[in-house]
């Protein structure tokens, strides 16, 4: 992929179109090598004398080439050009697209000139010119240019092909010119590199990003409207869609409205968070909230009459990793049912179950039945939940999983399409990598940093590269606690079971203790499956070995949408091609 400079667009680059454009060569494969410097905004940052060229490209062994972007409507008349955007603003030029391209090509050699002189070899390489209509069929002609310089709507074919048509057609070739050498796009790179990539540090393009992303949408709106007024409802969602925080907020109103209340959800360290989030509501006695079965077992198995036989068979089954599943499927929810149904507890007025994919068994839809006042049938219950890649937990597809909360009683489906947590590249990455045909959620319009991909050889080499992520993050910025390193393996099994060389910090297990009160000086180590829920700036995940199996897919859906703002990948060398021919896709997935 080309080196795109600046490496992102800030959220001041209005220009649909050219957000298109800047996309379009940031995912082509057949870049590699190239630089593509992008000018708009350049004003507010540099001196602003590249602001005629939209983009130039620095392609080795095909040339320089300047490209003019129009978007929106465009039309001549009397021989004045008139550019309409999408806000339906007019402008006006006695100039053609064509004729600004060119003009910026000129400017660009007179700087050059300018820097190295009239007889530098520099100046003697192969220049050009394009225009770029990414919202019409452009079905003008006349003299002024030709149809190989015109990429439009239509144009079906990569990106990169339309630059390797400027440079086989371009008339600069009979008149002696030297197509560039990869030497000479770094002499290029570094001649305009002040210019372009104005410097914005790191954490605060992160902050510009997560800012963007943290406005409620219009859908969640409309969800919380659709709690109000549904007793009994699914809000389906995929990974970042913002189902934790709904859940938490119609708890809030549950409370506020008096009614006592139950939110539960599967995973162990998100119900600690949660509980910390609840604990700061003004009426938080009024809910029970938290991982599920920390609260069956410390709040009700601990009031029944057979405390004693759970214990027992509790410690037996931890000894067999299977018999540990069985247990927590079958045995956990029927002892917390028996105390329930004993009298012990008090039926609850509202019911929430985050993470529900983890927790639609028979036995769990019992214990919610008994757990509510009037039932799964007749009280007041939301569950919310992603079939689509994070029922890790589960055997049933997600139809099954459909059907067995209809068969309980008739409910309200709503579901939320916008990832709200994740930026752009990083939506559109996990789509791709999970082995999704089509998005499972909306991507953000929020813009950032590309997922960076590694690949290693062996283990050593894997905490090399580690370490040189890490520190580059501290570099840009990054408290180390704003950094977590994900594995499919436990620690003792996975490549950090050894130190990372040249890394002055410590990497410390996330617990209950270090989820609440992150130590300021060390980096986070969780499993994917402990961290699920959960979020960070910056994860690096690590171990990868493969990419193609369905389990594989369900670890990268949950893994890679933990980011807020940048994402790593460690993959091992084995899986190369599988990652080559997987992002060769990421053009028809995200439409760019």
């Amino acid at each position: 992929m080309a080196k795109m400079l600046p490496s992102y667009l800030p959220p001041d680059v209005r220009s649909s179109a050219e957000r298109r454009i800047f996309e379009k060569f940031e995912a082509d494969p057949d870049t590699e090598g190239w630089v593509v410097l992008h000018s708009l905004g350049l004003s507010k940052h540099t001196r602003s004398r590249y602001g005629e060229i939209d983009f130039v490209v620095l392609a080795p062994n095909l040339g320089i080439f300047c490209l003019e972007v129009k978007g929106g409507r465009i039309s001549c008349s009397d021989g004045q050009w008139h550019y309409t955007n999408r806000g339906n603003i007019t402008m006006s030029s006695q100039k053609s697209p064509f004729v600004q391209a060119r003009d910026g090509m000129f400017s660009l050699q007179e700087i050059l000139r300018g820097k190295f002189g009239d007889h530098h070899s520099l100046l003697n390489l192969l220049y050009g010119y394009g225009v770029m209509f990414p919202d019409i069929e452009w079905q003008h002609t006349d003299p002024e240019h030709e149809p190989w310089q015109v990429f439009d709507r239509a144009y079906r074919d990569p990106i990169s092909k339309f630059i390797k048509d400027l440079a086989r057609f371009s008339p600069d070739l009979s008149r002696g010119r030297q197509r560039p050498t990869s030497q000479d796009i770094k002499a290029l790179q570094q001649a305009l590199r002040p210019d372009f990539d104005y410097i914005i540090k790191p954490s605060q393009r992160m902050s510009e990003a997560e800012s963007e992303l943290q406005a409620l949408t219009e859908e969640q709106y409309t969800i919380l409207d659709a709690l109000g007024t549904n007793p009994r409802i699914i809000i389906e969602g995929g990974a970042g869609t913002g189902k934790t925080l709904l859940a938490i907020e119609a708890a809030r109103r549950a409370a506020m409205a008096g009614k006592s209340t139950l939110l539960l959800c599967f995973n162990r360290l998100l119900g600690f968070w949660i509980e910390d989030q609840v604990a700061k509501f003004p009426n938080a006695d009024a809910v029970t909230a938290g991982n599920a079965h920390r609260i069956f077992e410390t709040q009700f198995i601990a009031r029944g009459n057979r405390v004693e036989e759970f214990e027992m068979l509790k410690n037996e089954a931890m000894k067999s990793k299977d018999e540990q599943a069985r247990f927590f499927r079958e045995d956990f929810p029927l002892y917390a049912f028996d105390a329930v149904t004993e009298g012990f507890i008090e039926p609850f007025d509202v019911l929430i179950i985050d993470e529900g994919q983890d927790l639609i068994f028979t036995e769990y839809l019992d214990l919610f039945d008994a757990l509510l006042k009037g039932g799964l049938a007749g009280g007041k219950w939301s569950f919310f939940a992603d079939f689509a890649r994070q029922a890790i937990y589960a055997d049933m597809t997600a139809e099954e999983m459909r059907a067995a909360l209809a068969a309980r009683g008739t409910s309200a489906t709503y579901s939320l399409k916008y990832n709200c947590r994740n930026t752009k590249p990083i939506g559109v990455d996990t789509a791709l990598l999970s082995g999704f045909e089509e998005f499972p959620f909306l991507p953000s319009k929020v813009q950032g940093a590309k997922v960076e991909y590694r690949f290693w050889k062996n283990e050593t080499k894997q905490r090399e590269i580690l370490s040189e992520i890490i520190q580059g993050l501290l570099n840009d910025g990054l408290r180390p606690n704003e950094i977590t390193i994900l594995s499919a393996s436990r620690r003792e099994k996975s490549s950090l079971r050894e130190p990372l060389p040249n890394l002055e910090i410590e990497v410390v297990n996330l617990t209950e203790e270090t989820l609440r009160n992150p130590p300021p000086n060390a980096v986070l180590f969780a499993t994917v499956h402990a961290y699920k829920g959960l979020e960070n700036r910056a994860i690096v995940i690590i171990d990868i070995k493969h990419l193609s199996d369905d389990k594989d897919r369900q670890i990268l859906y949950v893994s890679m949408s933990r980011p807020l703002s940048r994402l790593f990948m460690l993959i091992s060398q084995q899986a190369h091609a599988e990652h080559k021919e997987i992002v060769s896709k990421r053009q028809d997935l995200s439409g760019s």
